[in-house]
């Protein structure tokens, strides 16, 4: 005596599929337009340090998918992208200063501001292509 399931092996196809979904692929091109965008407000009053944003190795970690987006050493030297770290947290300027101040904080936060900025956006395509994924493996 046996059951029949008809349907059963197509189930199980698409439920393997949706366990293989390619996720570090979403999130490698999500991350290199984070990267744009950081590069491009860092671009507003840095000369030539904006050049050094990067995004960093994935690390994969069961089926979850890490990259860190922003400024490191694997990336570049740090004298490269220094002005834009000192920029990021303020910084005292004990040579000339122009302005009478000693503490320069006019562009404090300007990282933390640029991924705010862009993280509605950022997780928005993120999820479309996430869904997109999800489509074409139950098809």
């Amino acid at each position: 005596m046996g059951i029949k399931i008809d349907g059963i092996d197509n189930l199980l196809n698409k439920l393997n599929k949706l366990s293989h979904i390619e996720t570090e692929k979403a999130i490698n091109e999500v991350a290199e337009e984070l990267e744009k965008k950081i590069s491009s407000k860092a671009k507003t009053f840095s000369d030539t340090s904006y050049m050094y944003v990067g995004k960093g190795e994935t690390r994969k970690y069961g089926l979850s998918c890490y990259v860190d987006v922003g400024f490191s050493k694997d990336n570049a030297p740090f004298d490269l992208w220094k002005s834009l770290w000192f920029h990021n947290w303020g910084y005292f300027d004990k040579g000339l200063n122009f302005r009478g101040k000693i503490y320069i904080n006019i562009h404090q936060f300007w990282f933390n501001e640029a991924v705010k900025d862009s993280k509605s956006d950022i997780q928005k395509r993120l999820k479309q292509k996430l869904k997109a994924e999800i489509g074409e493996a139950l098809r």
